[in-house]
């Protein structure tokens, strides 16, 4: 029997739908995607993208994005030398089969990129410096 419950994640609102499965321990089982239910239609969620703002201040002239948990570089979107701003996307890191966007908690110049493309990283690896 199917139970909905109202979740809360980052923000943002979900209606899920949660089944109890009841198996033999001899049986392998086939998991689906995780779903979500909105005004009746079905819409996957593990394919959304999620925005991370990570900054750890080095000293007053700068700062330093890290990567908010394990993942890949998928796509670098700065260079050395470009002026970003606040909240400006700067890589997307895949984590979890999700994309993720890693922004700049504050504007300024990028001083340095410390990754590439197809880099794993580990939460708090530094990715790029601020000036």
């Amino acid at each position: 029997m199917a139970k909905n419950y109202r979740v809360e994640i980052s923000g943002e609102e979900f209606i899920v739908k949660i089944e109890e499965i009841k198996q033999n321990n001899n049986e392998a089982t086939k998991i689906a995607p995780v779903q979500t239910i909105e005004s009746g239609q079905n819409r996957v969620i593990n394919k959304k993208k999620q925005t991370f703002t990570s900054g750890k201040s080095v000293d007053k002239s700068g700062s330093s994005i890290v990567a908010p948990m394990p993942g890949s570089i998928l796509e670098i979107k700065a260079n050395v030398g470009d002026k970003v701003a606040a909240g400006e996307a700067l890589i997307i890191l895949e984590a979890m089969k999700m994309e993720n966007e890693v922004t700049a908690d504050q504007g300024g110049i990028i001083k340095a990129v410390k990754v590439a493309v197809g880099d794993s990283v580990e939460a708090d690896d530094l990715l790029i410096e601020l000036e």
